[in-house]
């Protein structure tokens, strides 16, 4: 699998209230190892927000420490964040970006079409003509800008406003749309490695795709 990060770049460390200035020594699929310094105190197993700057800003990447740094402030390993139910912040990226989604709930017999206004590795954000109740399971269907299709399964955590950026299906045109975030459930390793994929993809073609990220 490929990786976001790259030898060299440049991040940004928070810890209690202090962005530190570091650079990617080496990395894995979702590891980094950076030298931020002999003043950094962390312990194994603590969670911290990494800042990866991008073109017009920047995004959060929660990753869990695995190795504290040495005597000199070294080689401290990072890798993101497992727990993804242990953490009410949102742990990785998410991008804005508008693509078809097809939804229904779980034992439908009929799909009912809307988009996505934005999605992470954790849950995903539509707007459709049609209510989803909170609390309700549903089964998705996200149709990637390469024509591949990803299914899965999620569960409606709240409603939202429509954000008007996303038109209603043609059929629907004088509907009402709403919104409803989701968070996915029993995701498997294959299914994330697909997310993950088009979320990195996303975040290098930014300058040419119009896709914009942002972080809580």
């Amino acid at each position: 699998m490929a990786s976001i990060f790259r030898t060299g770049q440049r991040l940004w460390l928070f810890v209690r209230g202090k962005r530190i200035a570091v650079r990617v020594q080496s990395h894995g699929e979702d590891v980094i190892i950076i030298n931020p310094g002999p003043d950094l105190v962390v312990q194994r197993g603590v969670v911290v927000p990494i800042g990866c700057p991008v073109p017009h800003g920047f995004v959060l990447y929660w990753m869990q420490v695995l190795t504290e740094p040495n005597a000199l402030g070294r080689n401290v390993v990072l890798r993101r964040n497992p727990n993804a139910s242990g953490n009410f912040f949102r742990r990785g990226w998410r991008v804005n970006v508008s693509m078809p989604v097809k939804w229904r709930r779980a034992g439908a017999a009929y799909f009912v079409e809307g988009r996505t206004v934005n999605i992470s590795l954790e849950g995903v954000l539509v707007e459709s003509t049609a209510s989803i109740p909170v609390g309700e399971l549903v089964d998705l269907q996200l149709a990637f800008p390469d024509k591949s299709l990803c299914a899965l399964s999620a569960r409606v955590s709240r409603h939202a406003p429509a954000t008007q950026a996303n038109a209603p299906p043609a059929s629907a045109a004088d509907w009402p749309v709403t919104g409803a975030g989701l968070y996915f459930v029993n995701v498997t390793p294959e299914t994330r490695a697909a997310l993950t994929r088009f979320l990195w993809r996303a975040i290098r073609e930014l300058p040419n795709t119009g896709i914009q990220i942002h972080c809580d």
